[in-house]
């Protein structure tokens, strides 16, 4: 087993920022939830009416538990793929990883 040592100090004591990670999958989450929500909202004149059959309370929920539930599924969906575009970024491109003793960053150097 290889550890990851600085290149500055050569201290393995580093650390992964995953700058990149936290905001695509923060990003990912909210373009998720908004076009899960979207799109339930645009079906939700479909479950209205088909709700309408059992009154205006089965109108009134299923219009919102669509929405919310879009939503959900949206966010969830959007910050896997964000987190994940973010992670390769992470890796290939942004100086990554930080040594904790003398404050180095630098990328991790694969084989």
């Amino acid at each position: 087993m290889t550890f990851l040592q600085c290149p500055q100090c050569q201290s393995t004591r580093i650390k992964a920022k995953n700058t990149a990670k936290k905001a695509g999958g923060t990003i990912g989450a909210l373009a998720g939830a908004a076009s899960g929500a979207a799109g339930a909202l645009r079906g939700a004149s479909l479950g209205f009416a088909v709700g309408a059959l059992a009154g205006p309370a089965g109108s009134l929920f299923g219009t919102i538990a669509g929405a919310t539930l879009g939503a959900l599924f949206g966010a969830a969906f959007g910050c896997e793929i964000g987190a994940a575009v973010g992670e390769v970024v992470d890796r290939n491109i942004l100086d990554n990883c930080s040594c904790s003793d003398c404050g180095h960053t630098f990328s991790e150097k694969r084989p």
